[in-house]
């Protein structure tokens, strides 16, 4: 049977593809540092565990309302209300889904056509390519520049608008240099999108892992009624929940009923008893978020003062988010190969800085939210390898 063309135009994910590689060989007997995954190595807070045992034992086992459990939309709507002074309404304004990154899959299927185009800040998460594709549109590439340690440029964004730009999309702090856009870049590009009738997509989903000395900016802030906007969130990055599955959207009323559609035929609702997990969580995970950034940054800061004692590797500070990516040029141009020379050699698995689109060749990506013996480990093997 011949398969849809849609299917056959879109790539595996490269981060998920090198993950399963590493499993299988990890079911082979070899022993692995796992510095690929985009996931907090701590366990998921018991606060949440408990109160999803709580409601099981509840029977809280059936559909939940499509747009996620009442009282968790109208937490959400308050917390961003309170914080941003905005008037965002649960019954309106907010969709409960099944992972951030679903959130974005029916942005995407709910604004992009045949044929327009969708700017994407590179380098850049792996999926937002492929769903941009699926919807049926096609991926523009702004390239941050290297020189300028991927520092987002409003004037490289502009220069990529066309009469068939349709949507622009932000990750703010950026997977996978960790860096946050300024508030000034943020509020150009929300007026352009005002003005040349474009949706902005603000992937805010690290917005809680920011590091000392650093300020996020949410596009709520400086566009409090969502105007030609969507922010999506969620819970997997903060609180090390990244298996439960749990996002959500915030946007203008009749974008929300366009992803509804979506959702209700497909998915149909959240799952039930997780959603009762996450409230838990946002009532009591604060300490939680203190504690991780706080090894997170620490890793951060060992792994800058360790490579910066050679000239063989190049550290982009990171001011935000999960991840470090280094600039291995010097030993290896071919991003994906030094990955493999370090997977054979060293037992360290990595992301190849490729994967992240154009301009991440040369770079690699490893996941800062791991324990510190893991990080010594790297410097020690990466000295060892390259004599550095």
């Amino acid at each position: 049977m011949k398969l849809a063309e849609r299917v056959g135009q879109i790539k595996f994910s490269s981060i998920i593809k090198i993950a399963d590689r590493v499993r299988e060989m990890e079911a082979a007997g070899k022993k692995i540092i796992r510095l690929e995954t985009g996931e907090p190595h701590f366990a998921t807070p018991s606060v949440a565990k408990n109160a999803v045992l709580k409601a099981l034992k509840d029977n809280l086992t059936h559909y939940s309302h499509s747009r996620g459990v009442y009282e968790l939309r109208k937490m959400l709507c308050d917390r961003h209300n309170y914080e941003f002074k905005t008037n965002l309404d649960a019954n309106k304004n907010i969709l409960i889904t099944p992972g951030g990154k679903q959130a974005i899959f029916y942005a995407m299927l709910s604004v992009v056509g045949g044929g327009d185009e969708v700017i994407i800040s590179t380098p850049g998460w792996v999926s937002y390519e492929e769903m941009v594709r699926l919807a049926g549109g096609v991926p523009v590439f702004a390239v941050a520049d290297r020189n300028q340690d991927f520092e987002n440029s409003f004037n490289i964004i502009k220069e990529k608008i066309t009469s068939r730009t349709k949507a622009i999309i932000l990750n703010s702090p950026n997977n996978p240099t960790g860096k946050i856009i300024k508030e000034e870049t943020l509020r150009k590009i929300n007026n352009l999108c005002l003005e040349k009738n474009i949706l902005l997509i603000s992937d805010e989903i690290y917005n809680q892992i920011i590091f000392e000395g650093h300020i996020h900016r949410s596009v709520l802030s400086i566009n409090p009624e969502l105007k030609n906007c969507i922010l999506i969130n969620g819970f997997s990055k903060t609180y090390a929940m990244t298996g439960w599955r749990l996002g959500y959207a915030l946007a203008e009323a009749y974008i929300i009923e366009a992803m509804l559609k979506l959702q209700q035929n497909s998915v149909t609702c959240p799952t039930t008893f997780i959603q009762y997990g996450a409230m838990a969580i946002l009532q009591g995970g604060d300490n939680f978020v203190k504690k991780s950034l706080k090894v997170y940054r620490d890793n951060r800061d060992t792994l800058m003062r360790e490579l910066k004692k050679t000239d063989k590797f190049r550290m982009i500070e990171p001011e935000g988010g999960l991840y470090a990516f280094i600039d291995v040029s010097k030993i290896n141009k071919d991003s994906h190969a030094f990955c493999l020379d370090l997977l054979e050699k060293g037992g360290i698995s990595a992301i190849p800085g490729e994967a992240f689109g154009r301009g991440g060749e040369g770079c690699v990506r490893i996941c800062l939210a791991t324990e510190k013996k893991n990080i010594m480990e790297f410097i020690k093997r990466l000295k060892k390898i390259y004599a550095i």
